[in-house]
């Protein structure tokens, strides 16, 4: 209950104060390997859970693609639920969306000519998790709404993972084979985000005005030689670490 209190007080001041948050130690949006030979490899059901890094033997028309997965890590305060501010009454844990961008595939798609596209789980999903959009080109950020409280931890009390969407990535005649070493794919907040007083990859809770939580962001490594990947690590928007990568 302390931790709670404490939890709560902190957000009052974010909203009072215009404290920029940071990412909660409870929960995280994570990326993960898919079955590339499964019947269908956009499916949640081609998900490997324990893939958060491998090597990728890309050659255009041999193994063409290949598939990342995209998921809330739905931990810790995330779980609790709690007493939505508007009725007065419980709310269940879980989660109703998500605003991201999946950094590092837009370096896959330009500087080594792959091809890449997501489909998300929310049909109403707005701009792009893994490409620039906006009428400039200039936002790096997509919403992913889900529609419902995910997931039903009533009936599936144990249920830890909300599937968000699932990236394919293909070779091109003049994608190299295999792919660069130590390509890392890490989420991050979106640029710009939609409300600046969350700059940080976030999740909306299962109350009634959809209440903004930030999380830990994961990362996905294709061929790792020098290190391996991170599941929920803490990041810095995309703006923030873009200059790496020029």
């Amino acid at each position: 209950m302390k931790m709670r209190a404490i939890a709560a007080f902190f957000a009052v001041c974010v909203l009072a104060l215009g404290v920029v948050p940071v990412a909660a130690q409870n929960g995280a949006i994570d990326l993960f390997e898919a079955d590339n030979t499964a019947t269908d490899p956009n499916s949640p059901d081609a998900t490997n859970f324990l893939a958060c890094q491998g090597p990728w033997d890309l050659f255009f028309g041999i193994i063409p693609e290949k598939f990342i997965h995209v998921y809330v890590r739905v931990q810790g305060a995330l779980r609790d639920g709690g007493i939505d501010p508007n009725t007065q009454q419980p709310f269940p844990g879980g989660v109703t969306g998500a605003e991201l961008y999946v950094q590092g595939v837009e370096e896959l798609v330009n500087d080594f000519a792959f091809s890449a596209t997501v489909v998300t789980a929310g049909a109403a999903a707005t701009g792009n998790i893994i490409l620039p959009s906006g009428d400039l080109l200039d936002e790096r950020i997509g919403n992913i709404p889900l529609g419902v409280c995910a997931p039903d931890l009533v009936s599936n009390p144990d249920e830890e993972f909300v599937f968000l969407a699932s990236i394919n990535v293909r070779a091109t005649p003049s994608s190299p084979s295999p792919p660069p070493e130590d390509v890392y794919l890490t989420v991050v907040g979106g640029d710009p985000p939609n409300n600046p007083g969350f700059p940080c990859q976030l999740v909306t809770i299962c109350d009634s005005i959809f209440t903004k939580v930030c999380v830990n962001g994961g990362q996905f490594v294709i061929n790792p030689v020098s290190g391996g990947c991170e599941v929920a690590v803490q990041q810095e928007t995309w703006s923030g670490i873009k200059a790496l990568y020029r």
